[in-house]
């Protein structure tokens, strides 16, 4: 088999092989999404609820939760 044939062949198997992780790690996601359904469902019908009786945070309370929240796993990484 000349030199470039073969090159094509191993890198198609290389792509076969790229493609069939990322697919099996999808269908992963999926079934872990299909387990979490109830879960998440509850927890957005929990914010729609507190967001009705007005129990939410400002753009800016939220971006401060957000790096508050960033510092202490930043903190948490550097410490482990």
């Amino acid at each position: 088999m000349p030199r470039k044939a073969s090159k094509l062949k191993a890198g198609s198997r290389h792509d076969h092989q790229v493609i069939g992780r990322a697919l099996e790690r999808l269908h992963s996601e999926d079934e872990w999404l299909q387990d979490q359904k109830d879960f998440i469902a509850g927890k957005i019908e929990r914010a729609f609820d507190q967001f009705e009786h007005g129990e939410y945070f400002t753009s800016d309370e939220s971006r401060a939760e957000i790096e508050k929240r960033k510092a202490a796993w930043l903190a948490d990484r550097h410490g482990s």
